[in-house]
């Protein structure tokens, strides 16, 4: 809800001109809530009560970090062009398969910083990343707890 309100106020910032939205400032806030965001998300953490379950857990990650690695160099990157862009989408995508949308979303921030912008690639992965998705998630887990 609040990612659809800013997108609208945005939108009508944008085409009205009715107030302005500060270039400089919005990327400082978006790093910092960024940086809040993926500190309150590991600190929240409980390590401790997966401890016997730990063996199989870093085996399991490690296989998924090695398909996504694989489907994100041959098939996003190939897929998109094997430019900037397809490269852009292609690390935000496989961090977003990694389960960490933040991170994709700051990851592809730094490349940005360095290579230079392209808003492409945001555009892809916060639209299908964070609000299909999480829509879809959110009727898929309400359809299914109805029904079990």
């Amino acid at each position: 809800v609040c990612m659809v309100c800013a997108l609208i106020a945005r939108n009508f910032a944008d085409t009205t001109g009715w107030f302005s939205v500060d270039g400089l400032a919005l990327r400082t806030l978006t790093k910092i809530f960024l940086i809040l965001f993926i500190l309150v998300s590991t600190c929240a953490l409980q390590l401790d009560l997966i401890f016997d379950l730990s063996a199989p857990i870093v085996a399991v990650f490690f296989l998924e970090l090695v398909v996504n690695v694989l489907f994100a160099r041959f098939v996003y990157f190939n897929l998109l062009g094997r430019d900037f862009r397809g490269m852009l989408i292609a690390v935000g995508g496989l961090a977003f398969s990694m389960g960490m949308a933040a991170n994709g979303l700051s990851n592809m921030q730094s490349l940005c910083e360095k290579y230079g912008p392209n808003t492409d690639g945001f555009l892809v992965v916060c639209v299908v990343g964070l609000i299909l998705l999480a829509i879809s998630n959110t009727l898929l887990i309400k359809f299914l707890l109805t029904i079990f």
